[in-house]
């Protein structure tokens, strides 16, 4: 059943409420914050003062320490400067706003430990949604409009299914697939059919993030699962097809589809470019705007990422310590223009296109150290729990949080702003339930739940 009878009524609407964020991701912005308030409030009604005052342990204090921290390092930063310019307020008030994802945190924690979260509702409203979306993209595709008469938009290179014009249809397949391809520990199926289950749903799913154009989202989804396949004895056989399939699925796409051919080759020049050229942007003093790291002549596979790598670092190195402030890089961008065949150094955004960089520039070695502080405890949780786990199920069904958590915090990708509502909401969420994985309620009571 996926209405838990014995939970109360209020309980039951709070897990479709978190239930409800993989929808309100595809619907856009607003519909995460109304949902993440409804939890809030909901939450609090419920449980009240108790989820700020029970079971304080150590990845609480350093979750209490990273958002009061951004709070205070904002306020400094912007407090002395309102009448210049109408962000420094904006970023105050954004930065109190905020505590929004450290109170669904705590929601999350307390509904954990007190065996409330439905873990099987979850996953089946991760799985319908990536699997739709996975159709929907299909069908876009193949028809030039998805299901719901949406055309890929003028100027897209890649389809952008119930997304609108955002391309992130490769990114929320990466991330929620992983909960239809595990969904079947649920099932009281024999070990082999769930391994031929994972391995055939993997396949389709990493042939729907190749044809959506999501290179880097591609490159984790693949990486995701060799990781699995390193650390569940279990799948080693299975490991080798599902690898070997993956080869010939991406060397036939890459030969054969011209889209998919330009858009990886771009993707592997950059790629080249940006490992190179990283480490320097941290360990070279470029006070110069124009470099020679950025001259015309060494520009084979040269990627403006790299532009805004360096945005970041260079700000963050004014102020190492404690940073700039909540989305520093749109007031502390220096902007400038081609000169004597060189290429600016620095390229304006919203954001450095980065977690580690972005979390620096804004909070400094102290936020950074934090927040990886969280990580690392949350990691280590689930691999004490993992492989203390006899349960082949229980295994399954955990894998899915901790392979989002580690990748999503892999420090040389390119992603979108960690402080965006979108990031920020599958962020928490994958945190609190890692943090606790030992006390997910995993099975229904009345299912067999036996492992081998």
């Amino acid at each position: 059943m996926l209405l838990k009878k014995n939970y109360p009524l209020g309980i039951n609407f709070l897990n479709w409420l978190i239930c409800l964020i993989p929808l309100s991701i595809i619907v856009g912005n607003l519909a995460i914050n109304l949902n993440i308030i409804a939890i809030c409030l909901l939450g609090l009604i419920i449980f009240k003062y108790k989820i700020f005052s029970s079971d304080l342990n150590f990845s609480k204090y350093l979750l209490y320490s990273f958002f009061i921290c951004l709070v205070l390092i904002t306020f400094v930063n912007n407090i002395l400067n309102l009448d210049d310019n109408v962000l420094y307020k904006s970023h105050l008030i954004k930065s109190l706003f905020f505590l929004r994802f450290l109170i669904l945190f705590l929601v999350l924690d307390k509904l954990i430990k007190e065996k409330y979260f439905n873990t099987k509702l979850f996953f089946v409203s991760c799985a319908f949604l990536a699997s739709l979306v996975a159709i929907d993209t299909l069908v876009q595709l193949i028809f030039k409009q998805n299901l719901i008469g949406m055309q890929i938009p003028a100027g897209a290179y890649r389809p952008t299914s119930f997304f609108g014009t955002e391309e992130v249809v490769g990114g929320y397949l990466q991330k929620f697939s992983l909960f239809a391809i595990f969904w079947i520990a649920f099932l009281n199926k024999s070990e082999n059919t769930k391994k031929i289950f994972i391995f055939s749903t993997f396949v389709l799913f990493f042939v729907m993030i190749v044809l959506a154009g999501n290179r880097m989202s591609a490159l984790i989804f693949v990486s995701s699962f060799v990781l699995f396949f390193l650390i569940e004895k279990k799948t080693k056989f299975i490991a080798l097809i599902s690898l070997f399939s993956i080869c010939i699925i991406f060397f036939a796409t890459y030969k054969l589809i011209k889209p998919v051919n330009v858009q990886f080759n771009s993707f592997f020049l950059h790629a080249e470019f940006i490992l190179k050229t990283a480490p320097r942007i941290f360990n070279e003093n470029q006070k110069d705007d124009f470099v020679p790291l950025f001259s015309v002549e060494n520009q084979r596979g040269s990627s403006s990422h790299i532009m805004i790598f360096n945005t970041g670092v260079q700000l963050w190195k004014k102020s190492k310590i404690f940073g700039n402030g909540l989305k520093s890089i749109r007031i502390g961008c220096e902007h400038g223009n081609p000169k004597n065949g060189k290429i600016y150094s620095q390229l304006c955004s919203s954001h450095p296109h980065n977690y580690t960089i972005e979390i620096l520039a804004d909070t400094g070695l102290i936020g950074f150290s934090l927040i990886s502080l969280i990580v690392i405890v949350s990691i280590l949780n689930f691999l004490k729990f993992y492989f203390a786990n006899p349960n082949f199920n229980s295994r399954l069904i955990s894998m899915p949080f901790f392979l989002i958590t580690i990748f999503e915090f892999f420090p040389i990708r390119s992603t979108g702003s960690f402080f965006t509502t979108g990031n920020a909401v599958v962020i928490f969420l994958m945190l609190s339930i890692l943090i606790n994985i030992s006390k997910l309620d995993f099975f229904d009571k009345e299912t067999n739940t036996k492992g081998h």
